[in-house]
């Protein structure tokens, strides 16, 4: 699974010259039979009755799948790991930890009914929801939108979107003007900063916000920070993305650099007075 795999790169294990191994593992026997001799039905099926009564005894979630394998490989296998210099009682440590990591660990929630909940937002999240709200109420706009957000994660210094387009070459302020050619079309002459409500957010706003949730969630990461919200952003089909693309960002690029910015890597700046009281 893709679990596994990420685990095995976590911890830095040959996944790739294991995986090999395994195979040959099922392969290999007199004759090279398949499956190999010593794969009994009696041995698979020990394995098999010992790794479901694990399952029992937990959460049917993959990090406790995959702490249940490591509990219950056969002796076959356990040995293919030691011949890749794998330590069996290590892995099984670190896939238990991992696990109890996963089972601790609360996702944020941006929602509360109608209202945004500012405290599930790192201090750069909330600068960036902050730089959102400003947007739309300079422009006067009643209901903020994805173009707003992509306008405060172009403000946002330091944080994953900027890095994304450094990369390629770009500037923020360029792109940040092409939206605004859009943007102003459509803005009303008397400023009105939209509160942080659910109701004053477009219905594709809200996907994204949430979406940003499950970013978190997917780095064990307790408040939402600037790269979830860029990631969210990236990966919801939207008009404000086709500007994006359409300023020259290479959106496959700038994928891969959100994937790869860590939360922690980006500086978390103090907002301005009173913004968790939005």
């Amino acid at each position: 699974s893709s679990f596994a795999r990420e685990f095995f790169l976590e911890h830095q294990l040959p996944f790739r010259d294991l995986e090999p191994g395994l195979i040959d593992c099922c392969r290999r026997g007199p004759g090279g039979t398949v499956p190999p001799g010593e794969l009994t039905y009696d041995v698979l099926d020990d394995s098999a009755r010992r790794m479901t009564s694990f399952l029992e005894t937990g959460p049917i979630i993959e990090s406790f799948f995959l702490l249940s394998v490591l509990e219950n490989l056969t002796p076959e296998v356990i040995d293919t790991l030691r011949i890749s210099r794998l330590d069996h009682r290590e892995l099984v440590a670190a896939a238990r930890k991992k696990h109890e990591q996963i089972i601790d660990y609360t996702p944020p929630r941006v929602f509360d009914g109608n209202r945004l909940c500012i405290e599930s937002f790192s201090p750069g999240g909330q600068r960036v929801i902050e730089l959102m709200m400003r947007e739309a109420g300079g422009l006067g706009f009643a209901t903020m939108d994805p173009r707003h957000l992509l306008l405060a994660l172009l403000e946002h210094e330091g944080g994953a979107a900027r890095t994304a387009i450094y990369r390629q070459d770009l500037e923020p302020k360029k792109i940040h003007q092409h939206i605004m050619v859009n943007l102003r079309g459509q803005a009303k002459k008397d400023p009105t900063r939209p509160p942080a409500l659910r109701d004053r957010m477009s219905g594709i706003l809200v996907t994204i916000l949430e979406h940003s949730s499950e970013e978190a969630e997917s780095d064990l990461w307790k408040t939402v920070a600037e790269v979830h919200l860029f990631r969210a952003f990236l990966n919801t089909e939207t008009f404000a993305l086709g500007l994006f693309r359409t300023a020259g960002v290479v959106l496959d690029s700038a994928r891969e650099t959100a994937a790869d910015f860590k939360p922690g890597d980006e500086p978390e700046p103090a907002i301005s007075g009173g913004a968790r009281s939005m």
